[in-house]
C-alpha cells in the first residue's frame, strides 16, 4: 500500500513541476496575463503600456490577454503593474474561448 501511496504522489509531484514548466514565461516571448475579474478594457491597456509591452490579444467575455515586451524584467513590471498571474502564452491561449466551426 506503502508503495502505490508513495507512486501516486511522485507522479503528481511530477505532473505539477512539468505543468509549472511548461507555463513559466520567456522573455521575449509572448505571455498571458490575468487581471483581475471586472479590470476595464482601459486599465488592461494601461497596465501593459506601463509595463512596457505590446498587446497582442484580448479576449472580451475573461481578464485574460496576450501580450510581449522585450525587455528582461517585463513579468515584474506587469506583476507591479496589477497583472494577478503571467504564464507562457502557448498553454494560456488554451483559455481564449473560440467559436467551434458555424452554427447553423
Amino acid at each position: 500500500m506503502r508503495e502505490i501511496v508513495f507512486g501516486s504522489s511522485f507522479a503528481l509531484l511530477v505532473a505539477i513541476a512539468a505543468l509549472a514548466s511548461a507555463s513559466w514565461p520567456v522573455s521575449g516571448r509572448p505571455v498571458a496575463v490575468f487581471f483581475r475579474s471586472g479590470a476595464s478594457s482601459g486599465e488592461v491597456m494601461a497596465a501593459i503600456q506601463h509595463a512596457g509591452g505590446l498587446l497582442l490579444e484580448a479576449d472580451a467575455e475573461s481578464s485574460l490577454v496576450i501580450s510581449i515586451s522585450d525587455q528582461p524584467d517585463y513579468v515584474q513590471k506587469l506583476y507591479s503593474a496589477g497583472a494577478r498571474l503571467v504564464a507562457s502564452a502557448a498553454i494560456a491561449k488554451l483559455c481564449f474561448s473560440r467559436p467551434s466551426g458555424r452554427q447553423k
